[in-house]
């Protein structure tokens, strides 16, 4: 390699460093900018196009339509670009979901504000007037024609909010059959992930998932207790364990478990930066070996018959405990942590100078089992306790990486329709709703609108325009499909989806987008040809019973995530928009 320093010294004066300062017009952001819309709005939906993500050296192949694996397959250099994403990113850590609806309400947002002439701090005051206008109309305690109350003892509304989820990613290539079967099972894992009572506190989510490669989807199935890898173990046949037990009052048994978060490998490395002196003939590893020993020795004075060890054991360890019919789990990493501490009601220990019995674990059994040929230990908690393993199985690498993501999703969405159980009649329905609303809102509230900006009628036309085009583009393109003409009608302001150029019987009736309403054709327009339904009265008078007795399955999407990434959109949008410059130091 040659040095780009040559005819350098150290005492040569450092050049002045060379700075670029962009604007947001400028054709590499905007190009940028547009790609990223691109990909984004393109991955939405059950019609969704799988990316294909590799790195320039050909890595390793990502095969995705979810955003988180996405974005994480993903590097970006462009700034406002990397600023978008990660407003995503953040989104997503706290839902897990709609992280392609946040991405694109806030490009659509700064892409057709850039093509006006309006002062762009204008156009942020006038994006959080309609911001707060929506997220009000949604949230309104009273009623919502776009949103319904989840009742969980609604199994079939349970089981619409599962299926909307799951056929929204066409990587898991779902049929029919095997969409009931999986939805059918989420539902199931997360009634089982339930405690018992409310003085349970739960460390983890209490739904440990566990991937396996080999067998069809359906294969997939879930257990009650917490499924540990054990390599060591073979897995010819099914092996008695042979494990400390002991006895309660009432005649059964239990096992004690000890979970270490230290390393027990004996290296004196492992002592950390704390500092300390020996004479040059002690043998500091022999020194910290003997005290693993005195703490092994507690142990098994304390009949524990499990050792869960976040990191490695000594082999000479590990064959002391054996021989005391202690069983060991290595190498379990910090993911497992939490779920051993729930399962188990086991504290960390993370000094070996003292063993408080108090930190010890109970579980009601240890059973050896095997999957596709690799050795596993079932830890089946006791009755107070609710963690379980969900075996999910999938014939390809990626497909099965996709079903994980999506099936923890699920899970995460149940969890939070118990803290916000409200969900939004969905596959651009309540995008289309919101649109309409917000039009005729503005146009009966532009005198006072104008007064708090100071903007003039036509920079609120527009900014309203540009407001309601982007929730009618983000629906339109919802399921992926670009040959299709977008209906909707004046009196529940729902979406129709038709093939592009179709002339059906007038008289025709069809359901919605999302299934809820049903509507003769004769009283559908198309999106681009009617930008007036906002003179329409009937939009706020839509009769509940109507739309949440379809005789089918509705496609619902959660309120909680939508209205975030709704607003995580809009104010990511404002920042990018009230940038002057970037600068940027090329050195």
């Amino acid at each position: 390699m040659q040095s780009n320093l040559k005819g350098k010294t150290r005492l040569d004066s450092k050049a002045e460093s060379p700075i670029n300062c962009l604007t947001l017009e400028n054709d590499c952001i905007l190009k940028a900018l547009i790609l990223m819309e691109q990909i984004t709005s393109s991955s939405r939906g059950p019609g969704g196009k799988i990316k294909i993500v590799q790195n320039s050296l050909g890595g390793h192949l990502t095969l995705t339509s979810t955003s988180t694996r996405l974005l994480n397959a993903m590097s970006f250099t462009n700034p406002m670009v990397k600023l978008i994403t990660s407003s995503a990113q953040g989104h997503l850590k706290k839902f897990n979901d709609a992280g392609h609806l946040m991405m694109s309400v806030s490009l659509n947002l700064i892409l057709q504000s850039l093509k006006l002439g309006t002062s762009r701090r204008i156009l942020t005051d006038l994006y959080e007037i309609f911001l707060g206008m929506c997220a009000d109309y949604i949230q309104c305690k009273t009623s919502s024609p776009i949103k319904i109350d989840v009742m969980f003892s609604d199994l079939k509304q349970m089981s619409s909010i599962v299926k909307s989820i799951l056929i929204s990613k066409p990587l898991c290539q779902f049929a029919v059959r095997n969409l009931k079967l999986c939805s059918d099972l989420l539902l199931e894992t997360f009634l089982m992930s339930l405690p018992n009572c409310e003085t349970v506190t739960r460390v983890s989510d209490s739904v440990n998932v566990v991937a396996l490669q080999g067998q069809p989807i359906e294969k997939s199935n879930v257990l009650q207790g917490l499924l540990l890898q054990c390599p060591e173990i073979v897995s010819h046949s099914n092996q008695i364990l042979n494990v400390n037990t002991v006895e309660n009052e009432d005649s059964t048994f239990h096992c004690l478990v000890a979970l270490v978060t230290a390393s027990m490998s004996g290296d004196s490395e492992e002592v950390g930066s704390m500092q300390y002196e020996s004479d040059i003939s002690v043998d500091t590893d022999y020194c910290i070996l003997g005290i693993l020993e005195d703490f092994c020795d507690k142990l098994t004075a304390a009949n524990v018959g499990l050792l869960l060890c976040q990191r490695v054991v000594h082999p000479r360890l590990k064959y002391r405990l054996q021989q005391q019919s202690i069983v060991v789990v290595e190498r379990l990493g910090v993911t497992m942590t939490p779920y051993i501490q729930d399962v188990s009601g086991a504290v960390p220990i993370r000094s070996f100078h003292n063993l408080d019995t108090e930190v010890l674990g109970k579980v009601a059994s240890v059973e050896h089992q095997i999957f596709l040929g690799k050795s596993y230990m079932l830890l089946s908690p006791l009755q107070d306790k609710c963690v379980v393993s969900l075996v999910l199985y999938s014939q390809e690498e990626e497909q099965l990486s996709e079903l994980k993501m999506l099936c923890s999703t699920c899970l995460l969405s149940l969890r939070q329709l118990v803290q916000s159980p409200h969900a939004l009649l969905g596959a651009g329905c309540w995008q289309t709703h919101l649109a309409a609303m917000l039009n005729r809102k503005v146009k009966a509230n532009q005198v006072d609108i104008i007064r708090r900006t100071g903007c003039t009628v036509k920079c609120l036309t527009q900014a309203c325009k540009v407001f309601t085009n982007t929730l009618q583009k983000i629906a339109a393109m919802g399921t992926g499909h670009d040959r299709q003409d977008h209906m909707s009608d004046l009196e529940h302001g729902h979406l129709w989806r038709l093939p592009k150029g179709s002339r059906p019987d007038p008289d025709a009736v069809l359901r919605c987008s999302c299934g809820a309403v049903k509507q003769r054709i004769s009283k559908l327009f198309y999106l681009s040809e009617t930008p007036d339904i906002v003179e329409q009265k009937k939009l706020d008078q839509t009769g509940h019973s109507k739309l949440h007795t379809a005789d089918t399955d509705v496609i619902l999407d959660l309120s909680a995530p939508c209205v975030a990434a709704l607003t995580s959109g809009v104010l990511t949008a404002n920042t990018v928009l009230s940038i002057g410059q970037f600068i940027q130091d090329i050195n």
